[in-house]
């Protein structure tokens, strides 16, 4: 996509959640009114309709980031780089709203073990409540809440697995209505949101569900079996952490690894980007090219070959406290002999 194309789509996504007739509105609050969170809480109206309200906020002010393939990459190994023990921070984000167009989708499992592609991240920032273990009594506080959805429009192949579940919630069927979900869904498949608490451990890769969810999933599976209708899948006991994805995005946007720049919007099309009802500006997000490292001269060791280091996370110490930073890639090993690497680190070199 270019950048008029990712701002034209925030700008849809306002246009259709601001519309009363539009079917949208009832699918995207659909998305929230009979859902759990991570924890195993259950979404009510009210939180439904605050969600509803954060993302159409998110869509009207976020500033949009447009990020490259081989950026893609890296935000996925930095992710798996993470550790399950590390601790959120809600002031990571550079901005309080944002919207993430990857230009490769990231692979999502949903609960239910469904692989669906995420094309586009949101993110804002939220007060919700907080109760206090000290005094049992509930406190505001701060928090980011996320949002991944799959492009209905670019990644065709992953649609179906998205719509299930959906249509089956409005009693549609779903090999008669897939049409009809994907008129009122546009292109903005919902995969899962989530709200990010400060100093919350990062967890590992995969979330598992608490008994309480697997056993709300099950007693919703069994009513739509009892009405006739096809059930999905089964739950598997987990789905990805997206978490992990935002958080590895967040720290490498602080970090010299990422080469960032505001887009260049053609004077022909000036116009049309000055009548969406968003910001509309967009900044690419590009991994920059690595330098080579001169390579160590140990004398006590004849070198066969070249190879690449991964990059890697790592502590450092600063006069605030320790942060995270990006140890980039790097060859090592005397030039011109040959060079030697698997082929997954060599897809994330440049």
């Amino acid at each position: 996509m270019n950048p008029i194309q990712v701002l034209e789509c925030q700008a849809d996504f306002v246009r259709r959640a601001k519309d009363p007739s539009d079917k949208f509105k009832v699918y995207l609050r659909g998305c929230f009114s009979t859902g759990y969170d991570v924890h195993g809480i259950g979404i009510d109206d009210e939180d439904a309709h605050k969600f509803q309200s954060t993302l159409l906020s998110t869509f009207e002010n976020g500033e949009a980031y447009q990020v490259t393939p081989d950026m893609t990459d890296l935000v996925e190994f930095a992710a798996s780089k993470l550790d399950a023990s590390d601790r959120h921070d809600v002031t990571l984000p550079p901005t309080p709203y944002g919207i993430v167009r990857l230009d490769k989708p990231i692979p999502v499992y949903d609960a239910r073990g469904q692989m669906m592609l995420a094309s586009w991240l949101t993110w804002a920032q939220i007060s919700y409540a907080k109760r206090s273990a000290f005094d049992g009594e509930w406190h505001p506080t701060r928090g980011i809440f996320i949002t991944a959805w799959n492009d209905t429009v670019t990644d065709k192949d992953d649609v179906h697995s998205q719509l299930v579940e959906w249509a089956m919630r409005t009693q549609a069927d779903p090999k008669g209505s897939r049409s009809i979900v994907l008129r009122a869904m546009g292109r903005w498949g919902f995969i899962g949101s989530d709200i990010i608490r400060d100093n919350e451990k990062m967890g590992g890769a995969e979330v598992t569900l608490s008994q309480q969810t697997l056993e709300a999933m099950a007693a919703e599976d069994s009513k739509w079996l009892a009405e006739g209708r096809s059930a999905p899948p089964p739950a598997v006991g987990s789905h990805t952490n997206i978490r992990r994805y935002f958080h590895a995005l967040w720290l490498l946007l602080n970090q010299t690894v990422t080469s960032q720049y505001p887009a260049r919007i053609p004077r022909a099309h000036a116009h049309r980007v000055g009548r969406m009802p968003i910001p509309g500006t967009l900044t690419i997000v590009q991994l920059r090219r690595q330098e080579h490292r001169k390579a160590d001269h140990e004398t006590h060791v004849e070198w066969q070959h070249r190879w690449l280091v991964r990059g890697h996370w790592r502590w450092q110490p600063t006069s605030e406290g320790p942060k995270r930073i990006w140890i980039n890639p790097y060859v090592k090993g005397p030039e011109g002999l040959p060079f030697a690497q698997t082929k997954k680190v060599y897809r994330l070199a440049r």
